[in-house]
């Protein structure tokens, strides 16, 4: 199994909020004020606004099961509005 992974989750914006954040690459945040200021975060995976709970489940809860059931231990922790 892997060891620890990092996974992100860029929610949709619903209301004339600024979009500042979005996913590049699979696995990479960008974060930009404009297009002069961006800052890039690396992530395991990330997954963008269009990403279904579905979609984001079997990527990762998928795996944590297996892993549990072959006698590893296996962590999911989700913080943010979910």
């Amino acid at each position: 199994p892997a060891s620890v992974r990092v996974v992100a989750r860029l929610r949709p914006v619903f209301d004339s909020s600024p979009r500042i954040a979005r996913a590049s690459n699979g696995n990479t945040i960008i974060l930009s004020v404009d297009a002069n200021d961006q800052v890039s975060f690396p992530f395991s995976e990330c997954f963008g606004e269009d990403a279904t709970q579905d979609v984001v489940c079997k990527n990762i809860c998928e795996n944590a099961i297996s892993d549990v059931l072959k006698g590893f231990n296996s962590t999911i922790l989700a913080y943010g509005q979910t």
